[in-house]
């Protein structure tokens, strides 16, 4: 008996000890992605992203016909949040009655797009944020985002560019968190969905 609570013990540590060893791995990792990719100035400006709210709410728009049954069926409520949209939401015919407040762009092909299709595409998304935007809006980028047309066409003083670390970070609990509250970089963002949902939790919505 005492033989077999000796490997259960055993094991456990073995366990702990290798859980252990690899947010050791995972933390340094990130403490490297961060040094190579998060900019701090970016930070401290991405931190006053919460003087911009202008509800205590906040609506996150995916995009695609399951957003537009919602919107047929009353089931999106918006009186009195801040909207965030993304992608080309700005090709949805309600835009600018909607009149998001931020606007994320996060995948690379809308800064540097590698085939003439997305090439129009962003042509599309330019042609739209210049001419249609009558209020004030931040466009949410990543700040490893390349220079490219977006940055270099887009002219509407409406908009305003606002720039985020979306540095995976990942490791010891406390370090994430750290990094978390200071901008530094965020969750895994496989999808700009998520990004959104990290920002409005970092500007504190309810």
């Amino acid at each position: 008996m005492s033989h077999i609570k000796n490997q259960y013990w055993l094991k456990k540590i073995v366990n702990k000890l290798g859980l252990y060893i690899d947010n050791i791995s995972r933390t340094f990792t990130s403490c490297c992605r961060i040094v190579l990719m998060s900019s701090f100035s970016k930070a401290i400006k991405a931190k006053e992203m919460s003087e911009f709210k202008q509800s205590s709410k906040c609506c996150i728009l995916g995009n695609g016909p399951s957003l537009v049954n919602a919107f047929r069926d009353d089931e999106v409520m918006l009186k009195e949040c801040d909207v965030f949209c993304m992608n080309m939401f700005c090709m949805y015919e309600g835009f600018t009655t909607i009149k998001p407040t931020f606007y994320f762009l996060v995948d690379p092909d809308y800064f540097k797009p590698y085939n003439e299709f997305l090439e129009k595409e962003l042509n599309n998304l330019i042609y739209k944020l210049n001419n249609d935007v009558t209020w004030k809006m931040y466009l949410m980028v990543p700040n490893t985002a390349p220079k490219g047309n977006l940055f270099s066409e887009l002219r509407n003083p409406n908009i305003e560019i606002r720039y985020l670390n979306i540095t995976a970070v990942d490791g010891f609990k406390g370090f994430r968190h750290l990094i978390y509250k200071y901008r530094m970089g965020m969750p895994k963002c496989q999808t700009v969905i998520n990004c959104a949902l990290t920002t409005a939790i970092n500007m504190q919505y309810e």
